[in-house]
C-alpha cells in the first residue's frame, strides 16, 4: 500500500494503480512483465527480469516513465532458463525507502537503499535454489511438451527447450512493521515442517527465526497492521491469522544457523559493517 492508500495491482499484462477512493488508472506497459509488485511512498515499482541489465531490476514508476531503480544482480550474460528459478520474489519498502526483497526458491534477503545501492545480503547455507526430484509423470508430460514444440517450431527464432521446474519455494511473504524491521515467512526445515518467521537484528547482527503456527502447505500472504501481524492464505476458506505486537516481542528467538551477511559468517565481527534494517 502506498502512503496514500494506493494499490498496484497486476491485472492481465496491465499495471493498474488505485487510489484510496477506488478509482484506477493503467501505467505505460513495460517491455519486460513484473514478477513483484511494492509501493515506495507514493511511487508504483516493480521487479523485472531486464535485458538491458543482463538480470533482474527493480523499475521504479515517477509519474511520466519507468526507470531503473535498483539492479539486483546481472552482468550483462543473461541465461532465461536459470534467471527464471528466481522469478518470484516479494518486495516491501520501508517508510524511509529501504528495499527488502526475498526470494521465493532460495534463501536469499537483500536490502538496498533509496539510491540503488546494495546494503545487506543475507544468505543460509549456500543461497542457492533448491529442487525436488521430478517423478515420471512429470518427465513424460515434458518431453510431450518439448516434442509439440519442436513440431510447431518454425525457423531458429521459434526454437525453444522445456524443462521441469522443480525449484522448492522457501520464502512466502515479506512485510515491514513501524519500527523499519523486516520480517519473512518462511517454510521450516526442520522435520516437522511447518512454517518460521525470520526477522534481521540489527543490534547483534544476526538472522533470527522463530516459529509460526499456521496450516499448510500454502502461499501467504503478509502485511503489518497498527498492532501486529495479519497473515493471510491465498485460499480465503483457510481463514486469516494475526500475530500481535507483544507476542512477536515476548516469541522466543533463536538464530538462523549458517547465515553469511554481506559475505561473512554470521558470527564473524567483520560483518559489523551490516547495516541497520531501518
Amino acid at each position: 500500500m502506498g502512503s496514500r492508500g494506493e494499490w498496484l495491482v497486476q491485472m492481465g499484462k496491465n499495471l493498474v494503480l488505485f487510489d484510496d477512493e477506488g478509482r484506477g488508472v493503467v501505467l505505460p506497459s513495460t517491455r519486460e512483465p513484473a514478477f513483484a509488485l511494492a509501493m515506495a511512498g507514493e511511487d508504483p515499482v516493480i521487479l523485472v527480469l531486464s535485458s538491458k541489465a543482463g538480470g533482474w531490476a527493480v523499475l521504479r514508476w515517477d509519474g511520466d516513465e519507468w526507470s531503473d531503480w535498483v539492479r539486483v544482480d546481472g552482468d550483462g550474460r543473461l541465461d532465461v532458463g536459470l534467471a527464471m528459478e528466481k522469478a518470484d520474489a516479494f518486495l516491501t519498502i520501508s517508510s524511509k525507502d529501504r528495499l527488502w526483497l526475498a526470494r521465493r526458491y532460495s534463501e536469499e534477503i537483500r536490502q538496498f537503499s533509496p539510491s540503488g545501492r546494495s546494503l545487506l545480503d543475507l544468505r543460509v547455507g549456500d543461497g542457492q535454489v533448491v529442487h525436488g526430484a521430478s517423478d515420471p509423470s512429470t518427465e513424460e508430460r515434458v518431453a510431450k511438451s518439448a516434442e509439440r514444440v519442436s513440431r510447431s517450431a518454425r525457423g531458429p527464432k521459434r526454437q525453444g527447450r522445456t524443462v521441469a521446474f522443480t525449484a522448492k519455494p522457501t520464502y512466502h511473504a515479506v512485510a515491514v512493521d513501524s519500527f523499519h524491521q523486516a520480517y519473512f515467512l518462511k517454510l521450516s526445515t526442520g522435520p516437522e515442517g511447518g512454517y518460521v518467521i525470520q526477522r534481521w537484528n540489527p543490534v547483534d547482527l544476526r538472522l533470527e527465526e522463530t516459529d509460526v503456527d499456521l496450516p499448510g502447505p500454502s502461499a501467504y500472504t503478509m502485511a503489518f497492521g497498527k498492532a501486529g501481524l495479519h497473515l493471510a492464505p491465498f485460499n480465503a476458506a483457510g481463514g486469516r491469522f494475526f500475530v500481535s505486537s507483544e507476542s512477536l516481542d515476548k516469541a522466543s528467538w533463536r538464530p538462523t544457523q549458517e547465515v553469511t551477511v554481506n559475505g561473512f559468517a554470521e558470527t564473524d565481527r567483520t560483518a559489523k559493517e551490516a547495516p541497520s534494517s531501518e
